[in-house]
């Protein structure tokens, strides 16, 4: 994420970008999404006849390891192949003020929407990750189904995305997430009303949410970009350093919120960690309230994330685009950059916690700035040289 803003200024190259790493994060989810539930479960008959499915410690573990080193191994990879496009502006020593530099973020109503929003996404995403899990093996008893879930939910990128950027064009960055996210919310709020039993009926109604969900997913730190622009129009000041470190911090107290809250909801429903360690089978009423928390949440979560997007960004430059301008161009520096390999360490070493959630079941713990109205005038953010090449060459 926080690499594109070294690499290009343009806005449609800046939302490729962004779309890459999603498909490369999706890439690099698979193995712990699609592969892992179906070689660390073990499948057990209960008295009554009833198939639970059991997480295997030992398969998890070796799992994980195998994960990790491949991390490691891309990180370097990464590090090798990765050029820069834009280097930042030498500063002074002095001229920088962390404690200054968050106070004028703290302002900063479009950075700290996108803040929040950031937090909810991510804490959306690791929480129904998670919930699904214990709903494919609980609920429907069979936790290999649980592997179409991310087909499902990334489908709709390989449909969008030759599109992405004339819907981009047309409606706008914002708009189109905040619709997505309602669209997504609404699907939510039927699968919760209809309280199906037919898991199939499930993945179908989570195609269309992962396709309302896409627009954010694919676009969020495009968005990110076009705040940082936002704030150096503001200041005069290009921190985007400070920036990202906060919008990560956002999204790590997402993760962090979406684990607490599933722990929470778990005790709150009575759910029995130990029952399919015991090949026992879970009541029918809190395998009913299994099924509301994972689809109510989610709802509620897209519903807010709706209404943030929707409501709640509003700048200056959306009513005066003459403000864009930006007189301090930055220096360009050198070209070309495999971006989504970033994402796969993303994936990857996130793809842990979302492999060990289930871990409770044997016992463990566990406005923005719309640049298409760019005004005519506009100073670009890089100084172009005979050397410059464009994106991909």
């Amino acid at each position: 994420g926080s690499l594109a803003s070294v690499v290009t200024d343009d806005e449609k190259e800046r939302s490729s970008l962004s779309m890459w790493r999603s498909i490369g994060a999706g890439i690099g989810g698979l193995p712990s999404t699609i592969l892992f539930p179906m070689l660390v479960y073990n499948t057990t008959i209960a008295a009554d006849g009833t198939k639970i499915q059991t997480l295997d410690g030992n398969k998890l573990t070796i799992g994980v390891l195998i994960l990790a080193i491949l991390s490691i191994v891309i990180f370097f990879g990464h590090y090798k192949l990765t050029k820069e496009r834009i280097a930042p502006i030498q500063k002074k020593k002095g001229d920088y003020n962390a404690f200054k530099a968050i106070g004028d973020l703290a302002k900063n109503r479009p950075f700290v929407m996108l803040c929040l929003v950031s937090m909810l996404l991510i804490a959306f995403q690791f929480y129904y990750q998670a919930t699904y899990q214990y709903l494919f093996a609980d609920y429907y008893h069979s936790a290999q189904l649980y592997a179409l879930v991310t087909i499902c939910t990334y489908l709709p990128m390989a449909i969008l995305i030759p599109i992405m950027n004339k819907l981009i064009d047309k409606f706008g960055k914002k708009e189109l997430c905040a619709f997505g996210m309602g669209f997504a919310a609404l699907v939510s709020f039927i699968l919760f009303f209809i309280k199906t039993d037919n898991p199939y009926v499930f993945l179908v109604f989570t195609f269309f949410s992962g396709l309302g969900q896409t627009f954010l997913v694919l676009e969020v730190w495009a968005l990110v970009m076009d705040v940082i622009d936002y704030h150096e129009i503001r200041t005069h000041r290009r921190e985007e350093g400070t920036a990202y470190a906060v919008v990560s911090f956002a999204r790590k107290l997402g993760q962090t919120l979406a684990g607490v809250g599933l722990n929470a909801l778990l005790a709150v429903i009575h759910y029995d960690s130990t029952a399919s360690a015991n090949n026992t089978a879970l009541p029918e009423n809190v395998l009913n309230k299994l099924y509301d928390i994972s689809t109510l949440v989610p709802a509620i979560t897209l519903t807010l994330l709706a209404i943030l997007l929707g409501f709640r960004f509003a700048t200056p430059i959306e009513r005066n685009p003459r403000k864009r301008r930006i007189t301090h161009p930055n220096k360009h520096k050198r070209t070309d950059t495999p971006a989504c390999i970033c994402s796969f360490i993303c994936l990857f070493i996130s793809s842990l916690h979302s492999i060990a959630a289930p871990a409770h079941r044997s016992g463990s713990s566990f406005p923005l700035l719309s640049m298409r109205d760019r005004a005519p005038h506009h100073q670009p953010l890089i100084q172009k040289t005979n050397k410059s090449r464009r994106l991909g060459e």
